[in-house]
């Protein structure tokens, strides 16, 4: 009797040993599975971050990033952004009924918590380096430490531009897509840079960009930055010049010295308005000023920065520098229309 217990003992044993053997073994396998299906990627602050694979659910807080998921048919993989971004004119009609939760008005004042509910297998937030919007570090870190990976975007320039396109296909495994979408995109932008060259330097206008509220210290694009990219492709000079940061601050007086032609205000806040300009008597002599040369930037073609709409924008510009020139607008714009959404853009007019 003492001998079968003995035996049953060692039965038992050897049984729950082997168990423990191939559970140990089931978890190595699954760590290194795990493992294998990340990838390396370079975000636009160059860091290299370890992403799944396969991404299923992204919180994005670029409008940017967002309509690209939506035009390339994959806007189900949102599930959370900001609520400036999701009642945008244009990237709010894209997410449309999908069931995508707001984490906060801005990419600036994100609730992280709200964030870590849903579950992401990844963020894409605005580098600490983004003017005003930037997403705060210690939010950023308090997702990481979840184990969440968290993607930086920022765009410098039209190259960088096209590079986060890239990135965002990357990401999303949409290589062609991303291709395509910058192939249209510099087919435009090449429309506008083929008539603005033909313009002599001579007669070239001076364009000043306002960013932000109306205040008597106002906060300019500079030389350094995407918008002056987009100024002098659509052959504008930028007055900002040799300043070497994106953004500068400026009295109403030092925009006086600087006699800009044209001045053209972001689309953001509304109440930011030409009237609003053309009011101030610092300015009353400057040239954008006397003839009635200030324009807002249309709604639907701003986008929290960084949008494909972009390349639609700088045929507006164009249009404002130099209002002859043979490019027929509404067209361009419904072609774009008709590549990417499924509906209409309404564009405002120049006056």
């Amino acid at each position: 009797m003492k001998k079968k217990i003995i035996i049953v003992g060692f039965i038992l044993s050897l049984t729950l040993a082997t168990l423990i053997f191939e559970y140990i073994n089931l978890n190595v396998f699954q760590k290194e599975a795990i493992t294998k299906n990340l990838i390396s990627i370079e975000d636009m602050d160059g860091r290299l971050v370890k992403i799944p694979e396969k991404i299923n659910r992204t919180v994005v807080l670029s409008g940017g990033v967002v309509e690209l998921m939506c035009v390339w048919g994959i806007g189900n993989k949102l599930v959370g952004t900001t609520s400036y971004i999701k009642n945008h004119t244009v990237i709010g009609k894209l997410i449309g009924n999908n069931n995508v939760t707001e984490v906060g008005f801005s990419s600036s004042n994100i609730d992280v918590e709200k964030v870590l509910s849903l579950k992401p297998d990844l963020v894409i937030a605005y580098s600490p380096k983004f003017y005003g919007d930037s997403t705060y570090k210690n939010e950023v870190q308090q997702i990481e430490s979840k184990g969440i990976p968290v993607i930086y975007v920022y765009v410098r320039s039209l190259p960088e531009f096209y590079k986060l396109i890239r990135l965002v296909g990357r990401i999303f495994n949409l290589t062609d897509s991303a291709n395509s979408t910058i192939s249209y995109v510099q087919y435009i932008m090449n429309l506008v840079k083929n008539e603005s060259s033909k313009v002599p330097e001579s007669k070239r206008v001076k364009v000043l960009f306002l960013y932000g509220s109306p205040t008597v210290v106002q906060t300019i694009q500079g030389d350094v930055s995407f918008i002056n990219d987009l100024i002098e492709n659509a052959g504008g000079e930028n007055v900002i010049k040799n300043a070497g940061q994106e953004f500068v601050k400026a009295s109403f007086k030092d925009i006086a010295s600087w006699n800009p032609d044209i001045i053209v205000l972001w689309s953001y806040p509304p109440e930011f308005s030409p009237e609003y300009i053309m009011n101030i008597s610092d300015l009353s002599n400057v040239s954008a000023v006397k003839y009635k040369r200030v324009y807002k930037q249309p709604e639907s073609l701003d986008g929290s920065i960084w949008t494909i709409r972009s390349a639609l924008f700088d045929v507006w510009l164009l249009k404002v520098f130099y209002p002859n020139v043979p490019i027929n607008f509404t067209k361009v714009v419904n072609d774009f229309s008709k590549r990417f959404y499924n509906f209409s853009l309404v564009i405002a007019s120049n006056s």
